[in-house]
């Protein structure tokens, strides 16, 4: 899961070890450049989402929500119902979001990217509850185990239509979600092949294993994550390994060798033109200073 905060400092995701959603930092995926803008979030080195936004953080798979002990009122006032009370630890209050989701789950329906360029930008985190964004290669080659949404399907996109889409959601998600150093490992069980949905941020360093074989990772919803499944229990790897890292690291190795045969050249080039020097005009070999 994730946890978000409010009014607090930045980056305590840092201080927990949790993917925070009010993160002040620029080494992010550049594809959560393109994901928070098209859900009305702006994003530059800060995310910073509305607290009314609680279908984003219903998507993102937040958890929990940490704020000081004296904005408890204040934040409870903003929150409403949304949020339940769970413990306090020194001078941060710590509330649960019931609405939340494990961080692999799939969909059994989709529209297209043109369709989720038509829906407002306020409704599109309830929108992405409710079906997974695909493009038109994603649909003709992953789109045959789900159903186009229709376009009254389209519409009505208030709180209680969201909890119909959690539900679902929560029916479809995950058993178990671990994250690790490198990656993270989902367990779920489909009746269908379909698409299993990650809200993380798209990155090509990201390759998958599903049940012990390669899968591709396609970029969906706006900039975050599907792998393709099969039908029945389904183990699945996501495992980062920077992209280009290896290549890099040969380059730089060739390259040290290069440079180190290039200085030990220089240096014999030097040594035998001092030593032609010396026999040309009879000069004593230079001493070692004491």
């Amino acid at each position: 899961y994730r946890i978000d905060d409010y009014e607090c400092y930045d980056n305590v995701g840092l201080w927990v070890n949790r993917s925070d959603l009010q993160t002040f930092n620029s080494t992010v995926a550049p594809s959560i450049l393109e994901f928070y803008p098209k859900v009305g979030v702006k994003r530059d080195v800060r995310s910073a989402p509305e607290l009314d936004k609680y279908a984003l953080r219903g998507l993102l798979s937040v958890k929990y929500t940490i704020c000081p002990v004296d904005k408890q009122e204040e934040f409870e006032e903003k929150a409403g119902d949304n949020w339940r009370y769970w413990t306090t630890q020194g001078q941060l209050a710590v509330y649960e979001n019931p609405d939340w989701l494990p961080m692999a789950y799939s969909y059994d329906a989709y529209i297209t990217e043109e369709e989720y360029e038509e829906i407002p930008e306020d409704y599109r985190a309830n929108l992405l509850m409710r079906a997974i964004v695909l493009s038109e290669e994603q649909i003709n080659t992953w789109g045959g185990g789900l159903r186009h949404l229709t376009e009254e399907e389209q519409t009505d996109f208030d709180r209680a239509s969201y909890e119909e889409d959690l539900d679902a959601r929560q029916a479809m998600a995950a058993s178990s979600v671990a994250l690790d150093n490198w990656g993270l490992t989902a367990n779920i069980q489909l009746e269908n092949s379909t698409l299993v949905f990650f809200p993380v941020p798209y990155d090509a360093g990201f390759p998958a294993i599903v049940n012990g074989e390669e899968a591709p990772v396609l970029k969906v919803s706006g900039g975050l994550m599907a792998v393709p499944a099969q039908a029945g229990d389904n183990s699945i790897r996501l495992e980062y390994h920077t992209e280009g890292l290896n290549v890099s690291l040969a380059l730089a190795g060739v390259s040290a060798v290069a440079f180190a045969g290039y200085l030990g050249l220089n240096a014999y080039a030097r040594k035998k033109r001092r030593a032609a020097l010396a026999e040309k005009y009879h000069l004593d070999p230079p001493q070692p200073r004491q």
